[in-house]
């Protein structure tokens, strides 16, 4: 079982021409985690040390940060913040892999992380945008990097990793946007360059007929994209949107924690190209819409080593490309009363999100009635 509380206080000063936005927060997760091995008939056979990660684990972040906006010119806007993070782990009990044995672990990680951002509007009324920006972020370890004990893909099982440092990224991120009736458009290219990125990494060691994987800062690479979204409306209610995105991810890594020569592939599970387009039209009251929903996916054949191995969640040749769609027909019939038909995976399509190994439902309906009082 887990739990999460939380405090989040946030504060705005203009100082000047310089608009301030500064707070901090706290975070803390605590997860309790068992397992007990049952016989064939039922009986208790074994009391686990921990269930899937580390038992009576605490994982706390602490945050504060700061940003400021200033516009020098009526036509630019200067975005700049920063941030500091520490985050504490704390695993009162997990297996350890060397000893088979209870053990307890603590550690803590911080950083300081900045950014960047420039608008350029190219109109007054800001409705054409130009933005350029530059982020740093990372990511500590969690419990279950530190402390799975257990089955992972289809073939591997997992141990604790204790000596894990965080992941660090760093993002360039360049768009451009028009809003307005009738047109809407933006495009948005971004390259994301990854450091000490925590990978499942063979130990080079077979335990229950299984390959031994162990997290280890053992990668590093970068993911790129492009996004291009539109839409265009008539006065008569109509409206046509559409949407695509492109990614492409790369990660140099060591085959084995034994054999540490270099290996060049794919990030694992990265999205394929995917494109969402629509239409809709409502009536002048707007009493009455209808709509009809398209998603196409491409085949997803871009694996990594791990991805060809997972064949329980990855078909062996990758993913099935597949289409997905959905109409819908909405009404009000008076003030207090509405309802809504929609009809999901219209063409009755088997398909699945890429990696995750589980189908998803065929054709199906769904009728809701809402009340308004």
């Amino acid at each position: 079982k887990s739990s999460m509380v939380g405090v989040d206080l946030q504060f705005n000063t203009l100082m000047g021409a310089i608009d301030l936005v500064y707070g901090i927060d706290i975070y803390r997760d605590s997860v309790d985690s068992a397992r007990h091995d049952l016989n064939s008939n039922g009986s208790l056979d074994r009391i686990r040390i921990q269930g899937p990660i580390g038992d009576d684990a605490r994982f706390t972040q602490w945050g504060a940060y700061i940003q400021g906006v200033a516009l020098p010119h009526e036509r630019l806007r200067l975005e700049v913040g920063s941030r500091y993070t520490w985050i504490t782990a704390k695993i009162g009990r997990f297996e350890d892999p060397m000893t088979n044995r209870a053990s307890r672990f603590s550690d803590d990680w911080n950083e300081f992380i900045h950014s960047a951002r420039a608008s350029v509007f190219f109109e007054k009324d800001h409705r054409s945008t130009a933005w350029l920006g530059i982020s740093e972020s990372f990511r500590a370890p969690n419990v279950a990097d530190l402390s799975r004990f257990g089955a992972s893909r289809s073939n591997e099982i997992e141990i604790a990793a204790t000596d894990l440092d965080a992941e660090n990224f760093l993002s360039v991120e360049f768009g451009v946007r028009r809003s307005g009736w009738p047109f809407d458009f933006s495009a948005t290219t971004y390259h994301t360059r990854i450091r000490d990125y925590i990978t499942s990494t063979p130990t080079g060691q077979l335990r229950s007929g299984l390959t031994e994987v162990s997290k280890q800062n053992s990668a590093s690479g970068f993911v790129q994209g492009i996004e291009l979204e539109g839409s265009r409306a008539w006065r008569n209610g109509m409206r046509c949107w559409g949407n695509i995105t492109w990614l492409e991810g790369e990660l140099k890594t060591i085959s084995s924690i034994a054999n540490r020569r270099g290996v060049t592939e794919s990030l694992s599970r990265i999205m394929p190209l995917t494109m969402n387009f629509g239409a809709s039209w409502s009536d002048p009251t707007r009493r009455i819409r209808a709509a009809i929903d398209i998603m196409l996916v491409a085949k997803a054949d871009d694996l990594s080593s791990g991805d060809r191995a997972d064949t329980q969640r990855i078909p062996p040749r990758g993913t099935p490309s597949h289409e997905f769609v959905r109409m819908s027909f909405e009404k009000q019939l008076n003030h207090t009363f509405g309802i809504a038909l929609g009809i999901t995976n219209l063409v009755n399509k088997t398909f699945r999100t890429h990696g995750s190994g589980m189908n998803e439902p065929g054709r199906s309906a769904d009728v809701r009635i809402t009340a308004r009082f």
